[in-house]
């Protein structure tokens, strides 16, 4: 017997090849194998394979091209879809290596990332070669939530069968088919109609969306003033409830406080309480507690993946912020590896709000009772502690992060505050002033949430002076959407954001009165509908979709020390308005059921023909209504001047643009994208590169740069631009740099 693993990442092929023994090297290392070679760890990297564009497929001679952008050949609609192998020498040589692998072994391993799309990556190779549905293979499944060596022995030992992930494959396929027809189709609308391309998507056009509503809700905002009435005498701040539209009436209230003369403190109440942690993380929870810091929300999946990859941490791209039942006794584990490191004592808790089966994975519908577990468990660390001391600083502060939060919910010792409210009359009005003291620290050691309030040094009975005073303030437009709040759409979409609530004036009296919260909101309806399908795009694509709308300029990234914030643009306004103009509604509401359609098609509801024809119906309607309404054409900032040509992308044309006061240089093209902003670094120096210098670069020419090392010291390096980095790689556009030194140095 023989048997070929098929990892998702080169990465990925070497730990397994190390947890097993495979210590012999293929030819140019595209795999590894034991002695007697009945064992192999080869891998893809990525999608080898991608459906094929418009002009790629045969239509018949009476057809006409469809890869030519007229609107009276929309919508379209491939009778039947078809992939190809991507456009890279690498790739193809990988892969006429995984294909000799399979035809040479008995059974052949989907170890594909734990996800969705990790099981179509390597379903669809093994799809298009025919092995997928081979009598003669076994085909099983290598399914990671963690990547420690011992868990790769303990899934190779107790493999499943392949078939128990084929609903979640086609549910990545429906998607791939979504993406596709309202992408492909949406986009040659938009740009016919509007005269400048105009990309289009599933996820963008709501994200976007989103932001213009608020962005307009902010432009059209009218301050409206109001009066309060309060009392600062003595360095106790009362302040009262009220709020008057008018200044008469505030001074009434003032007027009849002050004859009162002075206050009385009726009592003090003092209680215990025992907050609780937060939850464990989520992917998104994760990113938005991280983007206090200052990281984008691609940038911390980048990182929790790496410390997956290195077996520190679980699977990141989790929706969840529970564990599984059934994994108590890896959790003791984790815990026991990491007490010594903790700094203060770790306790296992058999805790409802840790371990939740309900909060984790969905119910199985009767036509899917057969198919795999395919749920992920909030993250945390692995029992695997070697190798932190070489993470890189941005790894360091994601792990310790899931480290802390972890830690906090199995912190052996509670959190004792002791809360006291202060009441406090003049006359028959009565102010509550909060204050707490912390008297046992517990898991604030690893996640302080607030501290001690002090209240006025008073004691019940005193008698104290009033002043009070009328004061003007202003309501105030809604803050501008945050990564925060965008995150928090995506997993609650038809949670209602009050506005009013958010543009309410928060008092700085009211700032330093803040005491910890004891009301806890239940999230059983959350998870409900999360995991119905509910839900905007998933925790694998939402961060990279936000990056798509920002590189295609309908929104800007504004980031902060502690905030990222997002803004509408011009173009996002006009795209926005378009849309609604051609009555194409593809909103929140419309997202949520293409949601509510894959999920279908995994429960075995739906099938993969059903959902192209409801598609193809849809995508007529729209085409035929917004054939009918006149728009006034945009500026196409494509049809402006070529600025230069990329020689090592075929002479791909380059336009210059700017972008809040930015300039940069733009193939403006979703399929070949590429972006080199004239302000930039190079190898770690930032430089500004002059017009004549990009000419060059773009040509392929090296330029000569004053640069400087890590260390400080000054030097001259030649830099040419060798590639891009194309549209799934990772930082896709990006140029790919070389540098060389001077013969004379």
């Amino acid at each position: 017997m023989s048997m070929v693993i098929i990892c998702e990442k080169p990465d990925v092929m070497r730990k397994v090849a190390m947890a097993l023994g495979l210590n012999k090297k293929g030819e140019k290392e595209h795999y590894y194998t034991n002695k007697d070679e009945s064992i192999y760890s080869t891998s893809v990297r990525g999608h080898f394979l991608t459906l094929l564009m418009p002009d790629e497929y045969k239509y018949g001679e009476n057809t006409k091209e469809k890869d030519s952008w007229v609107i009276d050949t929309l919508p379209i609609v491939p009778e039947k879809f078809e992939k190809k192998v991507i456009e890279d020498s690498n790739a193809k040589s990988k892969l006429k290596t995984i294909i000799s692998l399979c035809k040479k072994c008995d059974t052949i391993v989907n170890c594909g990332d734990a996800d969705r799309e990790g099981q179509i990556i390597v379903d669809e190779i093994l799809e298009k070669y025919g092995f997928l549905n081979n009598s003669k293979k076994q085909i099983k499944r290598l399914w990671l939530p963690a990547q420690t060596e011992e868990d790769i022995r303990d899934g190779v030992a107790n493999l499943l069968d392949n078939k128990a992930y084929t609903n979640l494959s086609k549910e990545g396929i429906a998607r791939e088919y979504l993406d596709w027809l309202y992408g492909i189709n949406i986009t040659r609308l938009m740009t016919l109609k509007k005269g400048r391309l105009l990309n289009s998507g599933r996820l963008i056009i709501p994200i976007v969306k989103y932001i213009y509503d608020r962005d307009m809700a902010i432009k059209n905002f009218i301050p409206v003033p109001y009066f309060i009435v309060k009392s600062t005498k003595n360095g106790v701040n009362l302040i009262t409830k009220e709020k008057w539209k008018t200044k008469e009436e505030s001074i009434k209230q003032m007027e009849e406080l002050n004859k009162i003369g002075k206050a009385v403190v009726k009592d003090i109440k003092e209680k215990e309480f025992k907050p609780q942690p937060k939850k464990l993380f989520s992917l998104n929870t994760l990113q938005q507690t991280l983007s206090k810091q200052g990281y984008k929300a691609d940038r911390v999946l980048e990182l929790a993946q790496s410390l997956y990859d290195k077996g520190l941490t679980t699977y990141p791209r989790t929706s969840s912020e529970y564990l599984k039942e059934s994994e108590k006794d890896n959790c003791k584990k984790y815990i026991n590896a990491h007490q010594n490191r903790a700094g203060k004592p770790l306790k296992f808790k058999d805790s409802k709000n840790i371990f939740d089966n309900s909060k984790v994975k969905a119910e199985k519908s009767e036509k899917n009772s057969e198919s795999a577990d395919t749920s992920h468990s909030a993250i945390t660390p692995t029992f695997k502690i070697s190798g932190i001391d070489s993470l890189t600083k941005d790894e360091k502060i994601v792990y310790e992060v899931i480290c802390k939060r972890f830690y906090a919910n199995f912190c052996e010792e509670e959190t004792i505050i002791a809360k006291k409210e202060m009441i406090i009359n003049v006359g028959d009005y009565e102010f509550k002033i909060n204050g707490q003291a912390i008297k046992q620290e517990g898991y604030y050691f690893f996640e302080k949430e607030s501290g001690d309030v002090m209240l006025p040094n008073l004691q019940i009975g005193n008698e104290f002076d009033i002043l009070f005073v009328t004061e003007e303030k202003k309501t105030t437009p809604p803050p501008k959407v945050s990564i925060i709040e965008l995150f928090n759409w995506f997993l609650k979409p038809f949670k209602k954001v009050d506005l009013e609530k958010l543009a309410k004036e928060t008092d700085e009296e009211e700032k330093e009165n803040e005491v910890v919260d004891e009301t806890v909101e239940s999230d059983d309806e959350d998870y409900k509908l999360m995991l119905q399908g509910i839900q905007i795009g998933t925790e694998a694509t939402r961060a990279e979709t936000v990056k798509k709308c920002v590189n295609t300029g309908y929104i800007t990234e504004t980031v902060k020390k502690k905030s990222i914030t997002y803004n509408i643009t011009d173009i996002g306004i006009d795209f926005i308005e378009t849309l609604d103009m051609l009555n194409i509604n593809l909103y929140t509401e419309k997202t949520i059921e293409f949601s509510k359609l894959m999920k279908k098609v995994f429960d075995n509801d739906l099938a993969l023909d059903e959902i192209v024809k409801l598609s193809k119906n849809e995508l007529i309607e729209i085409i035929e209504n917004a054939k009918k309404v006149e728009v006034t054409k945009m500026e196409n900032k494509n049809e402006r001047e070529v600025f230069g040509k990329l020689t090592c992308c075929g002479d791909l044309p380059i336009y210059k643009g700017e972008k809040n006061g930015k300039v940069y240089f733009s193939s403006f093209n979703q399929e070949k994208p590429f972006i080199l902003f004239q302000e930039t670094k190079l190898f770690g120096t930032p430089v500004k590169i002059s017009e004549s210098n990009v000419k060059k670069l773009l040509k392929g020419e090296g330029v000569t740069f004053k640069l400087k090392s890590k260390a400080g010291k000054d030097y001259e390096g030649i830099v040419s631009i060798t590639g891009v980095n194309g549209k799934d790689e990772q930082y896709a556009g990006s140029p790919k740099f070389s540098l060389a030194f001077p013969s004379n140095k």
